[in-house]
């Protein structure tokens, strides 16, 4: 006998969490269901009969569960030859001995067609609790006994059912040819659960609790099993478009997957992509996750807000360090008002940030924030339009700009504007001297000139034990040095 696959290390710490918070939250799959998904998802029939050894009817059985009308893992016993064996009986096409028998798990109904010759169906409720059923047509008693066998082969009778009744969709649907419920061993409900699984994880649903959900609500399975009796294909454009369009899916299988139709032939694929570059981010920034352990509502919000991934992964840095550092968040939020957009106080702020903005306008804040944080951190007074004239006129990187503040002749600015004047220069020429452009139509050279000039006349010599910073930490202070003159002692 072999041991259980790999594929059980996916029953991870954080999974277990998960599935006791949805049980604690009583909203969603109970502990019963949760205990079915795990066997039918996370190990699988494959898996279950090529272990124990059992045949598809049996392992089907096990996974439905003793609760739900299968049958326990206790049932099963060991013989003297060292096989196991179920205890009880297996489950079988219901008929009468010689007879090929109907799949288990549906009811006879006599059907009262009027004026015209009465005839039997064969009816399974599914999904199961709905009150909906699907139906198999047999023309007379003696069609249907050919299947189960005299006396309908103990199958369970229901009332008679008047013609007209079987048009009404929310109470059935017409299976197709009795054949296919005929000699198949295992119940319909098994039969359908896995036509539902396959065809959600061709819609790209291959998440184990995901796709329990996804299975647990009755529309999904109900779409999808008219589609396949009704031989639609649900590879097709057909299909995906009546899947697209249900609630269900669009709202808690895939919350927030409409901001991607029409964008897209694949919109699952688009979704998956935008989840997975986007929750890197909420684990670094710390989201508290829902209830069943994914980050599904705050991914809807960002959708729904028009948020892109790519804008989200790029700003978030900024709101990490806003966040850290509280004169940082004073100068990135002075720049977004002034852009009219909301301030950023917390994370749910985040959203109307970027939701009211384009990519170019979120970074020109940035930029203009940086600027604004990096000369008030070198102690400078600069105005906001000199600050909007240096993101403007230059390309410099943060650690650039702190370079060409850390330059800038502080002994010269401190002459104030009344004393630049008479020197023919002002303070926006000494610090965009040293940012790398000038203001007016003298050249960068003829501007350096000047300034060493007034320098000169007013006695002020380069500080030679100047430190120039290149770099900062995430709360904005200097952390690197990147030119430092040093005099010796004996100089």
């Amino acid at each position: 006998m072999q041991s259980f696959p790999d594929e059980l290390g996916e029953i991870t710490a954080e999974r277990i969490a998960g599935w006791v918070a949805e049980i604690d939250a009583g909203n969603a799959r109970s502990a019963d269901d949760i205990r079915d998904d795990i066997f039918k998802y996370v190990v699988g029939r494959d898996a279950i009969m090529d272990v124990l050894g059992v045949d598809a009817a049996t392992a089907d059985a096990l996974i439905l569960g003793g609760n739900d009308g299968g049958q326990n893992f206790s049932d099963l016993e060991v013989d003297e030859d060292g096989n196991i064996v179920t205890s009880k009986e297996k489950v079988t096409p219901e008929g009468g001995e010689g007879f090929p028998g109907l799949m288990a798990g549906g009811t006879i109904h006599l059907v009262d067609n009027g004026d015209q010759p009465d005839y039997y169906i064969v009816a399974y409720e599914w999904p199961p609790g709905s009150g909906h059923s699907f139906f198999y047509t047999f023309d007379s008693k003696e069609a249907l006994e050919a299947f189960t066998g005299p006396d309908f082969g103990g199958i369970q009778q229901g009332g008679d059912i008047v013609e007209k009744a079987l048009s009404d969709p929310k109470l059935f649907t017409n299976g197709g040819d009795s054949n296919e419920i005929a000699d198949i061993d295992g119940s319909f409900n098994s039969y359908m659960d896995d036509i539902v699984t396959k065809t959600l994880t061709l819609a790209g649903i291959n998440d184990p609790t995901r796709l329990g959900a996804a299975l647990k609500d009755p529309s999904i399975q109900l779409l999808i099993a008219q589609a396949v009796e009704g031989d639609i294909d649900t590879d097709s454009p057909q299909f995906l478009a009546m899947l697209r369009d249900n609630d269900y899916y669009k709202n808690v299988v895939y919350p927030g997957i409409e901001n991607f139709y029409g964008m897209t032939d694949n919109p699952e694929a688009a979704y998956a992509m935008y989840k997975q570059n986007v929750e890197t981010t909420f684990k670094a920034m710390g989201i508290e996750k829902d209830a069943d352990g994914s980050y599904d509502s705050t991914l809807a919000r960002m959708l729904d807000a028009g948020i892109s991934d790519t804008e989200f992964t790029k700003f978030a840095p900024t709101y990490l360090r806003a966040t850290n550092n509280q004169g940082y968040m004073d100068s990135l939020n002075k720049w977004l008002a002034a852009a009219g957009v909301p301030i950023l106080e917390n994370f749910d702020d985040l959203f109307d940030v970027l939701a009211g903005t384009a990519p170019p306008d979120v970074a020109q804040v940035v930029e203009l924030a940086n600027a604004s944080y990096v000369a008030s951190n070198a102690g400078f007074s600069v105005g906001d339009a000199m600050i909007q004239e240096i993101a403007d006129r230059t390309d410099l990187t943060e650690a650039e700009l702190a370079q060409a503040f850390s330059t800038s002749d502080r002994d010269l600015l401190a002459l104030g504007p009344a004393g630049l004047r008479t020197l023919g220069i002002t303070q926006e020429d000494v610090i965009s001297t040293a940012a790398g452009y000038t203001r007016g139509t003298r050249s960068i050279e003829e501007m350096k000139s000047q300034i060493a000039k007034a320098k000169k006349e007013q006695g002020i010599q380069d500080d030679p034990t100047a430190t120039i910073f290149t770099d900062f930490n995430r709360e904005g202070a200097p952390v690197k040095k990147g030119l430092q003159s040093t005099i010796s002692e004996g100089a």
